[in-house]
């Protein structure tokens, strides 16, 4: 059953994830090699460096789990008289 899964995924497909886990193991490495760097500057060299915009390699290292930008973090819910929830 497995081999049909593997049959299913196109190479593009195949591609696309290797260079999205790449972008991911860059950005861990930068950001931890450049601690005072902000998020927009690791995403704007990663850019450079995959030919990508900065918005595209923001949406693959969110995707992957590394990265919350602070506008996502709270909001304020009507429903909750107001106060801010944080969005699990």
């Amino acid at each position: 059953m497995r081999t049909a899964l593997n049959e299913m995924i196109t190479p593009g497909r195949t591609r696309r994830e290797t260079r999205n886990n790449a972008i991911c193991n860059d950005y861990i490495t930068l950001s931890n090699k450049y601690k005072c760097a902000s998020p927009n500057r690791i995403f704007s060299a990663l850019a450079e460096r995959y030919g990508l915009t900065v918005p595209g390699i923001r949406s693959i290292v969110m995707k992957g789990g590394l990265y919350q930008p602070k506008y996502a973090v709270k909001r304020i819910l009507p429903s909750n008289g107001g106060r801010e929830d944080a969005i699990q």
